[in-house]
């Protein structure tokens, strides 16, 4: 390690990471409970990738923080694990995806943007999964 022998883990952005574990941790657990329960299951994981994006912005926020006083190769570790993290968690949603198709032959990815015809978003509302229209 280039920083010893300080932590590769600076103090500030302990709180932060321990968060983003207990996420992806439940998370873990969520797609074992997905296996077996399903499409409920894949649709909480779906919707609250959110919560593990905001996180990982405050890492940057972190990083970009007047206050960091930390070593250059500190910020490298704290911007990358966070970037790790909200990949595994892109994973998880990934996995979760597939899941919800192949239960309902509903494609989550294939949602009608806000900027398309009110007619094909009227047509969507016929489709299973309610959960994925916001």
């Amino acid at each position: 390690r280039r920083i010893y022998p300080e932590p590769a883990l600076p103090a500030e952005a302990t709180e932060l990471f321990t968060e983003m574990q207990q996420f992806l941790s439940m998370t873990a657990d969520r797609i074992v409970v997905m296996l077996q329960d399903r499409e409920q299951t894949a649709e909480e994981i779906i919707l609250d990738d959110d919560k593990l994006d905001a996180l990982h912005h405050k890492t940057f926020d972190l990083a970009l923080s007047d206050k960091w006083t930390r070593q250059p190769q500190q910020l490298i570790d704290v911007v990358l694990l966070g970037r790790f993290m909200e990949r595994l968690g892109d994973h998880a949603v990934s996995a979760s995806r597939r899941v919800v198709y192949i239960v309902s032959g509903f494609d989550p990815d294939k949602e009608p943007s806000s900027d398309e015809d009110r007619a094909s978003s009227d047509a969507t509302a016929a489709m299973p999964s309610p959960a994925f229209r916001h």
